[in-house]
């Protein structure tokens, strides 16, 4: 999965892509579950978490490896959460 990203390959761009789409419908995901869950701390919160995996999906597929530190900040980032 490592070498997909690189941008010297072919797949970088679809790889990238894709990670940005998933992430971008990650967030819509988190925003359309908003109304079907508990109004409390906990669950904004929930959200909140789910909504800053999917922003950090998004910029691994944007920010690839070639990039540097960049990338391992996003990814430890979505790997967090």
């Amino acid at each position: 999965m490592k070498s997909c990203g690189r941008a010297r390959h072919a797949s970088a761009a679809v790889f990238g892509g894709g990670l940005a789409v998933a992430g971008g419908l990650y967030i819509v995901f988190a925003w359309a579950a908003a109304p079907a869950l508990a109004h409390s701390r906990l669950s904004a919160l929930a959200l909140c978490a789910l909504a800053a995996g999917g922003a950090s999906l998004s910029l691994v597929g944007i920010l690839n490896e070639s990039y540097g530190w960049p990338h391992l900040l996003v990814s430890i980032t979505y790997f967090t959460f």
